[in-house]
């Protein structure tokens, strides 16, 4: 029983590693899966020809990120060029964002109407009974729109606009504020902050709501790909219908165990507290007397380990700019890797009850020290 404690205890400790380590741990807020048009949005394909349709999809997306990026520009010039322009502007930029993510999910509800009514006009080809031209029908489609058109949003928006913003605001006016119009410090440090989790957060929303959208999109195409190429199954909208109902089966089966993992990680890491508050009441000075040296030595380079790394994450929270911190982190991972070898060496031997008293006494004051950084 106590060997299993033990493994279980340090891969929890190795999973907070984990989750404090994120460079945006303390930036970026935990959104729920993106979800895009829950009914058919109504666009009007007049086309006849699928690489009509092809080409209509990605003028769809140039035509948008183009928009988004003029917009991008006329309220860069409209809040101004010094914090106090910012300051009382800045509206506008939260304005931008909400039309920014507004765009995107209308473009990709649109991508996903077009699409349907590609697969339906192959479908439709008296041609669609050769392999080939299936074939190469699906292969145009994951060129056009997988590869070719999620790759233009992904550098076109979500890396060129979103430095763009980074440039303008958080390193630019913003983060000039303090020299070059001698702000307070503290007033600089909070508007700084603020500027940074808006960037943040921003990019974020709109990094996932490319991977949600490319993962259905290859999901799509997958599924058409097998009806086409190796079912002769032609009923485009029963293939979309069962598709989808997959799609949400699998993303409400992942919200439910990310759910579980969070309830779980809590409740053993409630357990650790009860357990260390327990044990700590019960083992006098005596009970030192049988715990290994070498065990104690490891538990204290345990928290020693951590007390670092707490240390580390705390810098970087307060100047997520500086390249060499995260060069620090880098060799953290390496010694997480070394501690958990140490582990699984102890997790094979028996514990003392006076061990396991120390090391769920060192194991809360860990998970107290991961808490208040995570915060």
């Amino acid at each position: 029983m106590r060997k299993m404690a033990l493994t279980l205890l340090a891969g929890l400790m190795l999973c907070c590693f984990a989750a404090c380590g994120s460079s945006d741990a303390k930036n970026v807020e935990t959104t729920e899966p993106t979800q895009i048009a829950t009914t058919p949005v109504q666009v009007k394909v007049e086309e006849t020809d699928p690489a009509a349709v092809l080409e209509r999809i990605a003028s769809d997306f140039s035509d948008t990120i183009e928009n988004i990026v003029q917009k991008q520009e006329e309220m860069f010039a409209q809040v101004g060029t010094t914090y106090a322009d910012y300051e009382k502007n800045k509206g506008m930029l939260d304005e931008w964002i909400e039309l920014t993510l507004a765009e995107v999910d209308d473009l990709f509800a649109r991508t996903r109407e077009y699409s349907v009514a590609y697969f339906k006009l192959v479908a439709e080809d008296p041609a669609h009974r050769y392999y080939e031209f299936c074939d190469e029908a699906l292969d145009n489609y994951y060129d056009t729109v997988y590869d070719d058109a999620m790759d233009d949003y992904y550098d076109d928006l979500y890396d060129d606009a979103m430095d763009d913003l980074y440039d303008q605001y958080y390193d630019g006016i913003v983060g000039d504020a303090y020299k070059k119009e001698k702000l307070e410090y503290s007033q600089w440090s909070k508007a700084t902050e603020e500027c940074y989790k808006t960037w943040s957060d921003t990019r974020s929303a709109v990094y996932e709501k490319w991977t949600d959208e490319r993962s259905y999109l290859y999901g799509l195409w997958s599924a058409m790909n097998s009806a086409f190429c190796w079912d002769d199954n032609f009923d485009v909208e029963q293939v979309v219908k069962d598709y989808e109902e997959e799609y949400t089966k699998k993303r409400e089966t992942e919200k439910v165990q990310t759910e579980q993992s969070e309830i779980t990680e809590k409740e053993v890491s409630g357990e650790i507290m009860e357990q260390a508050e327990t044990k700590s009441d019960e083992t006098t000075e005596t009970d030192q007397d049988n715990m290994s040296s070498d065990f104690k030595e490891m538990m204290d380079s345990y928290e020693a380990f951590f007390d670092e790394y707490c240390d580390l994450v705390s810098q970087y929270t307060n100047n997520p700019t500086d390249m060499t911190l995260l060069g620090k982190y880098m060799e953290f991972a390496d010694k997480a890797t070394e501690m958990n070898e140490a582990f699984e060496a102890w997790g094979e031997k028996d514990l003392t009850a006076e061990e396991e008293a120390y090391y769920l006494e060192v194991s809360a004051r860990v998970i107290q020290k991961l808490l208040s950084v995570a915060e």
